[in-house]
């Protein structure tokens, strides 16, 4: 990225002071190690966002029971009563809130009092 010959040329042009050449040269040497690591960096974040579409992640029990406003016992209850999808891997459960959403959207009624 950072040509070492053009610091060179610099340093015979401008009459830098040997210390303070060696001083901006390793300045430079970092700088361009930086600049290299950002560039990789881009470089797979790109790589990621073009192979992995926007995926949404899993939630544990006491997340869904947070964003509920309910106790975990009480998930435990619409689950088994059937009201909230999840998938079961080995012993543990998960889920997946816009399932939720969903799922409570086409179960659960809202009513209001009419005057």
């Amino acid at each position: 990225m950072i040509d070492i010959d053009f610091i060179m040329l610099l340093h015979s042009r401008l009459h830098i002071h040997e210390g303070s050449f060696q001083f901006l040269a390793h300045k430079v040497v970092i700088i361009d190690f930086e600049m290299k690591k950002q560039v990789a960096l881009m470089k797979t974040e790109t790589v990621n966002t073009i192979n992995e579409p926007n995926v949404e992640p899993f939630i544990k029990k006491a997340e869904v029971a947070r964003r509920l406003q309910k106790t975990v016992r009480t998930v435990d209850n619409l689950m088994k009563r059937g009201i909230l999808p999840y998938y079961k891997i080995g012993r543990s459960v998960t889920f997946k809130w816009s399932e939720i959403a969903s799922q409570l959207a086409q179960t659960c009624r809202v009513s209001f009092r009419s005057k």
